[in-house]
C-alpha cells in the first residue's frame, strides 16, 4: 500500500508540471537567438524551433508595394517536446527589418507575461505604430501562443 501511494504521489506530481517560459528563455529569443542568426550559429541544441503559422501582407505605400510577413514558431526543448515559449519573426521584405518578438506560454510567470507585453507595446510605440494596431495585434498573439493544441505536443 506505501508503494501505491508513492506510485500515485509521483504520478500526480508529474501531470502538475507544466512548462512555463523562463526570463533565459525570453532572453535568448529576443536577444540571443537574433545575434547568433546574425553570427550565422544555430540555435541551441537542446531545443527546436516548430512552425506554427506563417502569413503575409502586400501594402501600397506611395506608389511602392511592401510585404511583410508573420512567421510563428514554437521554440521547443527536445527531451520532453515542451513547448517553452513562441518566437514570433516580423520582416518587411523590401528592406530586410526583422523583429523578433517572445510570447511566453500561458502558464508563465505574471512577471515575464507583463514584460513581455510591455517590451512589444515599447517597441511598437517607438516605431510608431498606432496603440489600438498594437493592441490587437498583442491580443492575436497572445490568443495563438495560448491555444492548448500547440502547447501539447502528440
Amino acid at each position: 500500500m506505501k508503494h501505491s501511494f508513492f506510485i500515485l504521489a509521483f504520478f500526480v506530481v508529474n501531470l502538475a508540471v507544466v512548462a512555463q517560459t523562463t526570463n533565459t528563455d525570453y532572453l535568448y529569443l529576443t536577444v540571443g537567438y537574433p545575434d547568433d542568426l546574425n553570427k550565422g550559429k544555430p540555435l541551441l541544441s537542446e531545443y527546436y524551433l516548430d512552425l506554427v503559422g506563417n502569413t503575409s501582407s502586400i501594402t501600397n505605400e506611395n506608389g511602392i508595394k511592401i510585404v511583410r510577413t508573420v512567421k510563428c514558431q514554437a521554440f521547443t526543448l527536445k527531451e520532453n517536446k515542451e513547448v517553452r515559449a513562441y518566437l514570433f519573426t516580423f520582416k518587411r521584405e523590401d528592406t530586410g527589418y526583422t523583429d523578433y518578438f517572445c510570447v511566453p506560454v500561458a502558464t508563465s510567470e505574471e512577471s515575464l507575461r507583463t514584460k513581455a507585453a510591455n517590451d512589444f507595446f515599447e517597441k511598437n510605440n517607438k516605431a510608431g505604430y498606432p496603440t489600438s494596431a498594437t493592441s490587437y495585434l498583442w491580443a492575436t498573439i497572445n490568443m495563438i501562443a495560448s491555444n492548448n493544441s500547440f502547447n501539447s505536443k502528440q
